[in-house]
């Protein structure tokens, strides 16, 4: 019996373009890229968000249901906290609704929303959903919903994500075949069709550099899986028993900010590798979750200092071939 796909047809509501490839495959079309990427961003960014709100809208007055998976025993647990933006969570939830790989199971923690995501969960099944009594932040939400996954394999994700049909698979597939992988990484790709990153790089003082940041996500260069510093957990796979050997993330890093960074390093202490897999595919809202940019501007700063002094040693070791410093993506124009 065939399944039925709303996902696509969201897709096509949100003005991301979808190509059907021989044997059921998908391919996200990347839209033409333009002299202005910082214009072409910010216009991407708001038609996304009224079109997501509307989209969101049309589903709660329908009334309608759909149901996620949740085998006994799964493959994969993907974790999710959210603080409102409904309209995110919602096409989030689709897209994990069109997954072909069935093998995994939801664990969303609601960090004590105001807006319809209390609502929207109620109308996906299978949804292992936590209400939190107040915001716990990113960091320690994920810790949490970790400690109740099942599964031997995590993939840590935000809300403001979106799986292109197929990436959960080859995510898994890419962890299978690289015993020396402590996670994989996506190829994160801007609502605009450009490449916020296939991977990063981290330079000495801990600023942080997208490869690839405003580029088309169809080069060739980054058509190809390769080892990275360090891999955004907007959407990053990562073995349980490693995590849960690491304590998790660490805990000084709170609220959000250089946890993940930080992550890949401490897998790298313990001879894992984190590895890029193109066909991970994940259109990101980069940012879209956030509430207060200025304040939160403030606290990745102050934690970048924090994960510089705790990795100096493992950074000095990466940069020794590669001394000139890295930019952080925002501060690319």
């Amino acid at each position: 019996m065939k399944r039925h796909r709303p996902f696509l047809s969201c897709l096509k509501g949100l003005g991301i373009d979808i190509r059907i490839l021989p044997g059921g495959l998908y391919r996200f079309v990347s839209r033409s890229i333009e002299s202005r990427p910082l214009a072409e961003l910010l216009h991407a960014r708001a038609q996304f968000t009224r079109q997501s709100k509307a989209l969101l809208r049309d589903f709660l007055d329908r009334g309608e249901t759909l149901e996620l998976a949740r085998p006994t025993k799964p493959k994969v647990s993907i974790l999710c906290p959210a603080f409102n933006k409904a309209h995110l969570t919602y096409v989030y939830l689709l897209s994990l609704h069109d997954q072909d790989f069935r093998d995994y199971e939801l664990l969303f923690l609601d960090n004590d929303s105001s807006d319809d995501t209390p609502r929207l969960l109620e109308r996906f099944r299978n949804v292992r959903a936590i209400r939190s009594p107040a915001n716990i932040g990113y960091l320690r939400a994920i810790n949490l919903l970790a400690e109740q996954a099942s599964a031997p394999l995590l993939l840590l994700s935000n809300n403001d994500t979106v799986f292109l049909p197929g990436s959960i698979a080859a995510a898994v597939g890419r962890m299978e075949a690289t015993p020396q992988a402590g996670a994989v990484g996506a190829k994160l790709i801007l609502p605009n069709g450009r490449l916020q990153e296939a991977g990063s790089l981290i330079a000495v003082d801990g600023h942080c550099r997208g490869i690839g940041r405003y580029l088309d996500p169809d080069d060739p260069a980054f058509g190809v899986s390769y080892e990275v510093h360090y891999s955004s957990a907007a959407a990053l796979l990562v073995r349980k028993a490693l995590f849960d050997r690491l304590g998790g993330y660490d805990r000084q890093f709170e609220p959000a900010y250089y946890e993940d960074a930080d992550l890949c390093l401490q897998l790298r202490a313990l001879g894992y590798a984190t590895v890029y897999e193109p066909r991970f595919e994940i259109i990101h809202f980069e940012f879209g979750s956030r509430e207060t940019p200025a304040f939160q501007e403030e606290i990745q700063k102050d934690n970048r200092l924090k994960f510089a002094r705790k990795n100096r040693a493992i950074l000095q070791d990466l940069n020794k071939a590669d001394p000139e410093p890295a930019t952080s993506p925002a501060d690319v124009p």
